[in-house]
């Protein structure tokens, strides 16, 4: 009625009731536009999810190695390196001692690794796994 109404103001000539027997006659046709529009934002989404799944990151073997392994040499320390803090603030904020040499290259390994897209290769990781144990 809202929008018959409205066109009726619009077009002074039309009587009263023609308008919204107009938008009556049109029957299904008149759900078209909100149903391309629900069909719209499905493929969006659609597309999205899609784009978002295609995108993950897969992670070569040396990182995820090296990732645990800065993990377990954290855990041994005593102190988790906290959210906000890069890898050589925490490598400069805690006393490591005997493992001091250790972290200093499992820290410059991680910044190769996330910085350059060089993760250590097996045989350097499982140097690094054995000096840890």
């Amino acid at each position: 009625r809202w929008a018959a109404s409205g066109l009726a103001r619009l077009i002074p000539h039309l009587a009263l009731g023609a308008p919204s027997a107009a938008l009556a006659g049109l029957g299904t046709v008149a759900l078209l536009p909100g149903l391309l529009a629900v069909v719209a934002i499905l493929a969006a989404g659609i597309l999205w999810l899609r784009r978002r799944l295609l995108t993950e990151r897969v992670r070569s073997p040396g990182e995820a190695d090296l990732i645990r392994l800065y993990d377990r040499l954290q855990r041994r320390l005593g102190r988790r390196r906290a959210p906000p803090e890069t890898p050589n603030e925490y490598l400069h904020a805690i006393r490591a001692g005997e493992l001091e040499e250790l972290l200093g290259e499992v820290t410059g390994a991680v910044n190769r690794g996330v910085y350059a897209g060089r993760w250590p290769e097996p045989l350097e990781m499982a140097e690094l796994r054995a000096r840890l144990s």
